[in-house]
């Protein structure tokens, strides 16, 4: 025969077993966002680091073209030869072949 008492006992076992189920439930979604949030601020910042990088790039490649066509400007070109001692041929003496 049960007793007041061993129906109190089982009813508050089943109750601590769910309080301690929806405990895990919230700690695990607390986890979770946690969890996503570090991930989400890491990934922030190596797209920074990504775009600072891409800006640097850009910057250099931009030089690199600016002293490129610097370089190959023919007045330039043209004055260093003349420094070299060399002289334009002829147009008259220029012929192109096939």
């Amino acid at each position: 025969m049960r007793t007041l008492e061993f129906d109190y006992a089982v009813h508050s076992i089943k109750l601590d077993v769910k309080h301690f189920i929806w405990i895990f439930i919230l700690f695990f979604i607390m986890m979770f966002i946690v969890f996503v949030r570090i991930n989400t601020i890491k990934l922030g910042y190596e797209i920074y680091e990504i775009e600072q990088k891409i800006e640097k790039n850009e910057l250099t490649m931009q030089q690199l073209i600016e002293e490129k066509a610097m370089l190959t400007h023919t007045k330039r070109l043209y004055e260093a030869g003349l420094m070299l001692g060399l002289i334009l041929p002829d147009i008259e003496k220029v012929y192109y072949v096939k």
